[in-house]
């Protein structure tokens, strides 16, 4: 139904519009005018019907050099707002990571990891064979580092870094990360990553921040200050916080179960362990709420549920203040809530004061319906908005790529989503 394409170079994020040509459908070749050399081109492409953007795509990044562009600029195209099903893989072994790469993502599952191509054979998204993990790794927790998939616990206490084509770079021994399974894990850049409580080999719940850090050609870990209590389970999210006039990364480790049962508080770590771990007991906390840093000292969470167990559609905003007592406090009034309650979903920060809410379940079962937090940041608190249905209702896993789609594994389905606004 479009009535033209519209190409449009993009470069180092911003559009250039003076650049923008359009052509009919019909035509099957369009000649655009050359490049100056630089780094971080893109281009963006949509159908339009009567200037009404339908769908959009983005190549992935791209140079040009003396010697041509270093990839082929393939873009794929999707209407907005909606999931595509890009890929299925094995359906006995469900993704449950998603690790952004410079050519599409890695997928970690219990078995192995798989490459996914975001702009293969004729710009088709493609799968490529797994590659299992190492033995001892297999059922642990996943997270990226430099370029490739940790995966620490599982059959054994330890860390395996595997790159992407599957080569064990390095290990972590038992001595050196001793937690099995259950720890929290966040990224802090491309080489480091906190490893925060979890269960040890006995069972019992580990208090344990390490650092664990890669320089291309060895792992090392290092013990920082420990937690308040022990807890497992829990889930870390980075983010960045006002201290006076500077911006420090923080840690917000939540959920969990301690030794008294489901965590109640939410911990601040500061990753550069001047400051102690600090823990701040939450009015009416929600539990197994989608979670993600939403700007400098903001974090939105989404659904969970509360002490009687129903799912909720609650939409909260913490606000992190360093230099404030409490250091952390929910926005008030909050956002509107969200269409449909549920809890375990992902969220993902795909544009400015974007969220994209995904997946979950209720007293039915999963949700396969997708929803948009839209949260301006200078008239807060922001609004809900429903967008679209995924391919499967399994437990998901997502990451926003290079070219702006969120990728969005359930089970062992691949479906990229093509925001429709935020970019």
């Amino acid at each position: 139904t479009a009535t033209a394409i519209a190409v449009t170079v993009e470069q180092h994020g911003v559009r250039d519009t003076s650049t923008t040509t359009r052509f009919a459908p019909s035509e099957r070749a369009l000649t655009l005018d050359p490049f100056p050399f630089g780094t971080d081109y893109a281009l963006v492409v949509e159908t339009e019907l009567s200037g009404l953007v339908l769908a959009r795509g983005r190549s992935y990044p791209f140079a040009v050099t003396p010697a041509g562009a270093d990839r082929s600029p393939d873009v794929s195209l999707g209407v907005l707002g909606r999931f595509g099903l890009a890929a299925i893989g094995d359906a006995s072994d469900p993704f449950l990571f998603v690790a952004p790469t410079d050519e599409g993502a890695l997928l970690a599952s219990a078995a192995g990891l798989t490459r996914f191509v975001a702009h293969g054979a004729h710009a088709r998204p493609t799968l490529a064979p797994r590659t299992a993990w190492p033995g001892a790794r297999v059922g642990g927790a996943f997270v990226a580092l430099g370029g490739g998939v940790l995966a620490i616990g599982g059959a054994a206490p330890g860390a395996s870094l595997v790159s992407a084509d599957g080569t064990l770079l390095g290990e972590l021994s038992a001595a050196e990360l001793p937690v099995a399974s259950g720890a929290a894990l966040v990224a802090l850049d491309a080489a480091t990553v906190l490893a925060i409580g979890g269960l040890m080999p006995d069972g019992t719940r580990a208090d344990e921040i390490r650092r664990i850090a890669w320089d291309g050609t060895t792992l090392r870990a290092a013990r920082l200050t420990p937690l308040p209590r022990p807890r497992s389970g829990a889930r870390a999210i980075l983010l960045s916080a006002r201290d006076g006039a500077s911006l420090v990364p923080r840690v917000l480790v939540l959920d969990g179960t301690t030794a008294t049962g489901s965590a109640d508080d939410v911990v601040l770590v500061d990753p550069s362990d001047r400051v102690a771990p600090r823990a701040v007991t939450l009015t009416d906390p929600l539990v197994g709420a989608a979670a993600c840093a939403l700007d400098t000292g903001l974090v939105l969470l989404a659904g969970g549920h509360a002490a009687a167990g129903l799912a909720s559609g609650r939409v909260t905003i913490l606000v992190v203040q360093l230099d404030q007592t409490p250091v952390i406090s929910a926005l008030s009034p909050p956002p509107r809530g969200l269409f449909h309650a549920r809890e375990g979903a992902v969220a993902v920060a795909f544009g400015v004061g974007l969220v994209l809410v995904v997946g979950g379940v209720d007293s039915m079962g999963a949700v396969a319906e997708a929803e948009i937090a839209a949260v301006s940041l200078d008239s807060l608190p922001g609004n809900v908005v429903l967008t679209g249905s995924l391919a499967s209702a399994a437990a998901p896993a997502a990451a926003r790529l290079s070219d702006h789609t969120v990728l969005v594994s359930t089970g062992s389905s691949v479906s990229l989503y093509f925001p429709p606004r935020g970019e």
